[in-house]
Formats: structure tokens, C-alpha cells, sequence
């Protein structure tokens, strides 16, 4: 009885064996030679696709680990991401070194922690409130919302997309 056991359990352990074998030499064995004549299209979404790089362009720090301050700059080859305003600010100053092709811009509404355009949305600089970085422009959706937030976390100014200076930048980066 235990022998027929031991067998029943080998046998089980090879078949298990053996099937796992096939599929691991059908999944990856996908070049010409291994089709053997065989021909049909192969989604090449997969060869092609890269996995995105959710990094700071800037400083290296994870933006996801950031979700509230993260911004996102959406350019012709992909998406490059920031762990905060300033550092996608500082990036996208530099004509030089900062992405090319850039066809948007999103910042997170510190309020409603939802996506909004950079470009349309309202700064507040020198605030009592830090982002992952240290002291940072906190992005607002509209006028108002940046104005109760100068109010309640002792903002010293409020400025748009277009007003944002290397100078202001700088200022922040020397409070640390």
C-alpha cells in the first residue's frame, strides 16, 4: 500500500513537472526558429513597451511615494516624473538639460489631491506647509483656493505657471 503511495505521488510530481516545463518553453521560446514554420501575428506591444520610470527626473526620489506632491510632464517619447513642483520646475527651467517635446504638464490641487494643468494652476511660495523636497511651491487649482491657502499656512506669494523664476526656485532651496 505504501509503495502504490509513493508511486501515485511520483508520478503526480511528474506530470506537474512536465507541464510546467511546456509552458515555460512555450512562453519563452518565441523566436523564428522555435515556430518551426509556424505563422501568425504577435502583438509586439509587449517588445516595444517599456516599463515607465516613476523616479524624479531631478532628484531621483520615488513620486509615487509621493502621490500629493508628485507632477507629471508629458512629453512625445513618454511620461517624465517628479517627486514635487520644484523639482519639476527647476527641470523644465534648464532649456537645456531640462525634457524635450513637452506636450503637458500636471501638478496635484493641494486641496482636493486631484490632477490639475501646471499651467493653469495657482503657486504659492513660502508657505508654512514642505513637500518632499523641503520648502515648495504648492499648487492650487483656482485664485481662491490659493488665497485661503496663503492665509492659513503664512504663504508669501501667489504666482502662475508663467511667473515661476529659477530665482524663486533658488530662493526655496536656500531655506533648507
Amino acid at each position: 500500500m505504501i509503495i502504490r503511495v509513493v508511486i501515485y505521488i511520483a508520478l503526480v510530481a511528474l506530470v506537474i513537472a512536465c507541464q510546467s516545463t511546456n509552458k515555460e518553453n512555450n512562453t519563452t521560446n518565441t523566436d523564428a526558429s522555435s515556430h518551426k514554420g509556424h505563422k501568425h501575428a504577435h502583438n509586439d506591444k509587449e517588445n516595444t513597451t517599456t516599463k515607465e520610470n516613476f523616479d524624479c527626473r531631478h532628484c531621483g526620489m520615488p513620486s509615487q511615494e509621493y502621490p500629493k506632491w508628485k507632477a507629471k510632464v508629458v512629453t512625445e517619447t513618454g511620461n517624465v516624473w517628479y517627486c514635487s513642483p520644484r523639482c519639476m520646475f527647476i527641470s523644465t527651467l534648464d532649456k537645456q538639460k531640462g525634457p524635450k517635446g513637452i506636450k503637458s504638464i500636471e501638478v496635484i490641487s493641494y486641496y482636493d489631491t486631484k490632477p490639475i494643468d501646471a499651467k493653469t494652476a495657482m503657486y504659492v511660495i513660502g508657505s508654512d506647509v514642505l513637500g518632499p523636497m523641503g520648502h515648495d511651491l504648492v499648487p492650487l487649482k483656482d485664485k481662491a483656493a490659493a488665497t485661503d491657502f496663503k492665509n492659513e499656512h503664512k504663504g508669501e506669494a501667489i504666482v502662475t505657471f508663467d511667473k515661476v523664476t529659477m530665482q524663486m526656485i533658488q530662493a526655496l532651496v536656500d531655506k533648507e
